[in-house]
């Protein structure tokens, strides 16, 4: 297991559809990055997510800094205890959204940061992270030729990216509340 985490700066909301149309528009970027400017970006790929990093001077943050971060400190398995009565306060998912008549992902920052100031890190769309997929991803953690994670796919004919935090809605159970558990 890792014990420390090198520092790393997070954003504080998910970038907005507006925000990467700026990366297209200067010819950076490419793909469609569907939303509204305010709403998170939704269907871009991992090589879209990257090159925007990349064009604003940022990166990817591996699977386990997304984790530390979306928990925020907290041994729970979530950055607000485990209680899901509280997870409409923090995240949009299909209860409030689908369920409520609300067909779309929603405007960034409006639920509750959690306790290192992030919004959105729970639900709304998922989020890619640096990381290819890896069964036993934790196994990997700390080894001296891998110190961050899986950075080969493992499966040369496969190679799936990780995509973390849930959504409004989503396949497999992603805008169910087990779905946005970043643990």
């Amino acid at each position: 297991s890792i014990e420390t985490l090198s520092a790393f700066y997070m954003d504080i909301y998910e970038v907005t559809a507006g925000d990467y149309r700026s990366c297209v528009d200067a010819g950076d970027c490419i793909g469609l990055g569907r939303g509204d400017d305010n709403h998170p970006v939704n269907s871009v790929n991992w090589q879209e997510a990257k090159d925007y990093c990349t064009w604003k001077g940022k990166r990817l943050p591996t699977e386990v800094e997304w984790e530390y971060a979306a928990r925020s400190g907290s041994p729970g398995p979530d950055a607000f205890g485990g209680d899901s009565v509280l997870l409409g306060q923090y995240a949009w998912f299909a209860e409030n959204t689908r369920d409520a008549g609300r067909w779309s992902a929603q405007l960034v920052g409006q639920k509750l940061p959690n306790a290192f100031a992030l919004h959105d890190l729970h639900g709304n769309v998922l989020e890619w992270v640096a990381d290819y997929y890896a069964p036993d991803y934790f196994s990997h953690l700390g080894l001296p030729d891998n110190p961050t994670g899986p950075d080969a796919p493992e499966r040369a004919d496969y190679p799936l990216r990780v995509a973390r935090g849930g959504a409004w809605d989503g396949l497999d159970g992603a805008g169910a509340p087990e779905g946005l558990r970043p643990a």
